[in-house]
């Protein structure tokens, strides 16, 4: 349920965020001189404390549209972004598992390959400026690594203040059949390692397809490899099946195909079968799958 800030906290809030915040430098930041609507802007500001170490972003890109808020933050090789599903003034509560009422937080560590996400924390829209096209609010969370393989990351008095955003629709879709029954994506995530993008198509945040691919990927047909140690291969998770365990593609069982390539714009389909290798008795079938979305 949405929780939303009376006047008196909303300003008191703000006031609090005034002091001793370092602004974005205005040359790193993409958005910091020209903002959605032209306007200057270079009192913009997203800060945090990540266990006890300083974060400040010097590139900051937001974006405000039919997917909610998305604010995405680089600190060198760190990055620490967040996305609220349906952004208004207001309190969201950050949960892996929550409705798409709430909002996620996630903190990466590129070198080391690892990304954390915030299983517990709160996002706080404090002003959305629809004249100048800026978002201020605060933000915190304890994040769990992704894959277990680090410790957990305490992400504390995140501030992002006067933040431009653009308000472009994304152009990402997903569709399938998974065993005879209609997907449909909502969030397009990807992560890159070793110049190979996963790309995750997410339902609901309990159900999701993903497929792995070259960065560098050109029109063509790719028949599906095993996931483990394949170059075109692909996954399956429901969080209602297994423990949401991971369902690896089965070589030769489909094949990935695209069939153009804009710039970062991939348009395809995909079919392939998935199996959980803890149990090989656990099997889907995705059939009929079609995709648009935008690489990294």
């Amino acid at each position: 349920m949405k929780k939303l800030i009376g006047s008196l906290a909303f300003f008191a809030l703000l006031i609090s965020c005034t002091t001793d915040i370092e602004p974005l430098d205005p040359s790193l930041n993409p958005n910091g001189s020209n903002p959605g609507n032209g306007n200057p802007n270079t009192n913009a500001v997203f800060t945090a404390t990540v266990n006890g170490t300083a974060y400040v972003g010097s590139i900051v890109e937001a974006t405000l549209n039919s997917d909610g808020l998305i604010i995405e933050s680089e600190q060198g090789n760190l990055s620490l972004g967040f996305q609220v599903f349906d952004p208004v003034v207001g309190t969201f509560n950050v949960d892996t598992a929550s409705s798409m009422t709430g909002a996620l937080l996630v903190y990466a560590n590129e070198p080391s390959n690892l990304a954390w996400i915030a299983s517990t924390g709160e996002v706080v829209i404090t002003e959305i400026d629809m004249t100048n096209q800026t978002v201020t609010g605060t933000f915190q969370g304890l994040a769990q690594e992704i894959f277990g393989s680090d410790t957990d990351r305490a992400i504390t008095n995140g501030v992002f203040q006067n933040i431009p955003y653009t308000t472009d629709e994304g152009s990402d879709m997903a569709t399938a059949d998974v065993n005879g029954m209609p997907f449909v994506a909502d969030l397009f995530p990807i992560g890159e390692i070793n110049n190979r993008q996963t790309i995750v198509f997410d339902s609901g945040l309990d159900e999701r397809i993903a497929i792995s691919v070259p960065s560098n990927i050109t029109a063509g047909t790719y028949p599906i490899e095993n996931f483990s140690g394949g170059t075109y291969s692909g996954y399956y998770e429901n969080d209602s099946v297994n423990m949401g365990a991971q369902h690896d593609s089965v070589a030769g069982t489909g094949s990935i195909v695209i069939t153009d390539r804009t710039g970062d714009v991939i348009t395809g389909t995909f079919d392939f079968t998935a199996t959980d290798p803890n149990n090989p008795s656990s099997t889907f079938t995705i059939t009929n799958g079609q995709f648009v979305v935008e690489m990294l």
